[in-house]
């Protein structure tokens, strides 16, 4: 024990033969609340990034077609920490690229390719190991990958992804009763244009089914047989409607989700300009409303196009942290805003933070290291262990990655 503390610790009070240490007391309940609440990572307004995919250096948003190395409107991207890997949706290529994790280089080469036979290969199909516009991803406990097969219109599943060969077949799928169809519906079974994807802890998926202007959650998704019905579904009272709406039940082109670890969920909502949270989400009957929103002071507001600490236009993604903190791609204003221990917050909070923007007022888009062309689709994945935060800059046909100072530690000893 520190000699400091260890002094402290004989402060206390004799009761018969008990003794009560209140500075001992106080020390291990401040542990437990430490331990409890993980500290935030601490990132800088407008911080230059610390690594790049996709391209060469950070000034540079070439598309430069298809390689082991390149990506062109790179979309989705997840990680799974448990087995080493790295996931991002190359859209525009329609195919899913692998990276070893931790990254160790900028421009770091693919180990492997999903929905491609191979590196150099582009073409669009409806089978089991092609695909049409992959948007996004999540990853499962035992590496089980989910992919977002927009244009398809279906959720793929990839057993043990870390381990497949390049253009392995996929090994299950969702919105579709088999691997060779594709149009959309709009059913307990079918989707229409899904882009986001998040996994809980329980193994439900959710799915930001665009089109139909709804989240679909499927339990226990690892387990589902082929063209499965899901389980329940958000921004619509029922599994047959789709019509859009500006309330707190009804949702606009839902583009993203992410679950924190208490099971609340995070609608990115776009063309509503703004975020939805549902709290303990898996419980939630149909159509239900949501708890909170942040972008808009109410949920009946869609105010657009402004660049504040407190607006949205276009978010596109969605992520939270062990802490709590979630982060927001702004589609138009070119940044990522985050939001500390987000579930706390009023509906229509201010930011606490932002990347890619030197502040809260500007929205330009640029290729730096510190900025951003987030124009199309973005996606935003969140690594805990190692304090880093990756974003896809589809614009710019590249990922950054962004590393966090570590949290100023407690000094125990002080007062």
């Amino acid at each position: 024990m520190n000699p400091s503390l260890r002094s402290r610790a004989h402060v206390g009070i004799h009761r018969g033969n008990a003794r009560i240490d209140f500075s001992l007391v106080a020390l291990l309940v401040l542990s437990a609340v430490v331990l409890a609440h993980p500290a935030q990572a601490q990132f800088t307004n407008g911080q230059d990034a610390f690594r790049v995919l996709g391209q060469a250096d950070f000034t540079t948003s070439t598309q430069a077609g298809t390689a082991t190395t390149t990506l062109d409107g790179p979309s989705g991207v997840c990680l799974d920490l448990t087995n080493g890997k790295m996931y991002i949706a190359d859209e525009d290529d329609h195919r899913v690229l692998r990276f070893e994790y931790p990254l160790t280089s900028d421009q770091q080469a693919a180990e492997a390719v999903l929905g491609q036979a191979d590196f150099t290969s582009s073409s669009t199909g409806t089978t089991a190991a092609t695909m049409n516009n992959p948007s996004g991803c999540a990853v499962g406990s035992g590496g089980t990958l989910f992919v977002a097969d927009q244009r398809n219109n279906r959720i793929l599943r990839f057993d043990s992804a870390h381990t497949k060969a390049s253009g392995a077949d996929a090994d299950g799928v969702l919105g579709q009763a088999d691997f060779t169809s594709g149009n959309d519906g709009t059913s307990a079974a079918r989707l229409d244009e899904p882009e986001g994807l998040a996994l809980d802890g329980d193994g439900r998926l959710y799915v930001a089914d665009r089109a139909n202007n709804r989240v679909l959650r499927f339990d226990d998704a690892t387990s589902k047989s082929d063209g499965a019905s899901a389980d329940g579904v958000l921004g619509q009272a029922d599994f047959t409607s789709s019509s859009g709406g500006v309330t707190a039940s009804r949702m606009e082109s839902p583009y993203d989700v992410a679950v924190d670890s208490d099971g609340r969920l995070y609608v990115a909502e776009s063309f509503n300009s703004r975020v939805l949270r549902f709290d303990d989400a898996a419980s939630k009957s149909n159509g239900a409303d949501a708890d909170g929103v942040l972008g808009q002071a109410d949920f009946t507001s869609r105010v657009a196009g402004t660049t504040s600490a407190s607006s949205m236009t276009l978010p596109y993604g969605v992520a939270v942290d062990a802490s709590g903190r979630l982060y927001v791609s702004d589609g138009s204003g070119n940044r990522v805003l985050f939001f500390d221990d987000a579930a706390s917050k009023s509906n229509g909070a201010d930011a606490d933070g932002v990347l890619g923007q030197a502040d809260f007022t500007s929205g330009s888009s640029s290729t730096t290291a510190s900025g951003v062309n987030l124009q199309q689709r973005s996606d935003i994945a969140v690594d805990d262990t190692n304090e880093q935060l990756y974003i896809t800059d589809t614009s710019n046909n590249r990922l950054l990655g962004f590393q966090a100072a570590s949290p100023t530690p407690i000094d125990f000893t002080d007062g």
